[in-house]
C-alpha cells in the first residue's frame, strides 16, 4: 500500500474523516507534515504516527481545519436558553474549533438573563484549543456578531480582539477526540456537535451518533448542524420540531 494510502487509512480510523476529494492538497499537507517534523521518509513517519501520540497529534493539528465565527446559527442558542433549568446545566462543545462556539453560546445566555450554566468545550486539534485558550482573534471572527455585544464582550491587543475574562468562567477547553468519548464519565443536558458529520461516512455517523447518546443525560438534547445529514431517529435519540433545526432528544 502506498504510504500515504496508509496514513489517510489510518487517520480515518482515528479520527472518523476521510479524503475523498482534493486529494492532492491532503498529499501535499501530508508531505509537509513529513518534512516540518524532520522526517526523511514516508515509512518512518506512519511508524511514529502509529505508535506516538505526540506525532499523531501535530499530523492532526496540520490537516484539520478549525472553522467557525461567532454568534453563528443563533437559532441553536435560543433553542438552549428556552430549555435551560433552574438548576446548574452542563453544556458540551464538540468540536469547539478556536472558542468561537462556546464563547457566543455563553455571551447569548447572559445577555438573556441566564447564568446557571457550564460549558465543557473540546476539540481534537491542539493548535485550535490554545487558540480557544487565549480567547482572541482577527476581526474578520466576527462577522455574524451584533457591534453591540462585540464591542461589550472584547477589547483590541494589536490587530486582534480579546474576550472578557469574565466570559471565560464559563467555559473549560480540553483537546479531545469524540471517537474516545467513551472512556468518559461526564454526563450532560445539551451537546452542540455542529458540521461535523458532514466529513463523516455512514459507518462513522452512526459510532460517533452512539458514543454522544451516551454522554447525554436522559431527556438531554443532542444538536447538530444545518449541513450534517441526520434526519432520522437513530437508537434513543428522537428527533424533536422546533423550526428547521436538527435537535435530539435522548429517551429513556
Amino acid at each position: 500500500m502506498d504510504c500515504y494510502e496508509e496514513i489517510k487509512r489510518y487517520f480515518y480510523k482515528v479520527t472518523g474523516i476521510r479524503f475523498d476529494s482534493k486529494i492532492d492538497i491532503v498529499n501535499e499537507k501530508i508531505e509537509r507534515a513529513i518534512r516540518l517534523l524532520g522526517y526523511d521518509e514516508c515509512s518512518s513517519f506512519i511508524h511514529d504516527v502509529k505508535n506516538d501520540s505526540d506525532v499523531l497529534q501535530k499530523l492532526i493539528d496540520l490537516l484539520t481545519v478549525s472553522m467557525s465565527y461567532f454568534y453563528r446559527e443563533i437559532e441553536h442558542f435560543e433553542f438552549i436558553e428556552k430549555e435551560l433549568c433552574a438548576k446548574q446545566n452542563k453544556i458540551f462543545s464538540i468540536p469547539c474549533a478556536m472558542g468561537e462556539e462556546p464563547y457566543s453560546l455563553a455571551i447569548y445566555l447572559l445577555e438573556h438573563g441566564k447564568a446557571e450554566f457550564f460549558i465543557d468545550a473540546s476539540d481534537i486539534s491542539a493548535q485550535a484549543i490554545q487558540e480557544a485558550n487565549e480567547g482572541c482573534y482577527l476581526h474578520t471572527k466576527f462577522r455574524y456578531m451584533p457591534e453591540k455585544l462585540f464591542k461589550k464582550y472584547f477589547r483590541q491587543k494589536g490587530n486582534r480582539f480579546c474576550i472578557d475574562e469574565q466570559i471565560k468562567k464559563y467555559i473549560s477547553f480540553s483537546v479531545k477526540n469524540l471517537f474516545n468519548l467513551e472512556r468518559e464519565s461526564s454526563k450532560y443536558d445539551f451537546i452542540l456537535c455542529r458540521n461535523l458529520f458532514i466529513y463523516f461516512d455512514q459507518k462513522k455517523k452512526l459510532e460517533a451518533l452512539q458514543i454522544l447518546s451516551e454522554r447525554l443525560l436522559t431527556g438531554g438534547y443532542l444538536i447538530v448542524g444545518k449541513a450534517d445529514h441526520i434526519d432520522k431517529d437513530i437508537a434513543n435519540l428522537k428527533k424533536i420540531g422546533y423550526k428547521h433545526l436538527k435537535i435530539f432528544r435522548k429517551e429513556a
